[in-house]
């Protein structure tokens, strides 16, 4: 439906609290599909961090 393309998933207990799960995604998309995922994830998820890489985006993205 966003047109993501999930490459890696993985979850493991939170080392925070025992009673919550952390999930690391690895995707592939354009700039505005991962911005509307992103806003998507805040709404349904308590914390949502991001690590991109340096070079995510090309300029005509």
């Amino acid at each position: 439906e966003k047109r993501v393309n999930m490459v890696h998933i993985e979850s493991r207990k939170s080392r925070r609290r025992s009673s919550e799960v952390e999930i690391f995604v690895d995707c592939e998309c354009g700039k505005t599909e991962f911005n509307e995922l992103i806003q998507l994830l805040k709404f349904q998820t308590t914390i949502v961090t991001l690590n991109p890489p340096e070079n995510i985006w090309t300029e005509e993205e």
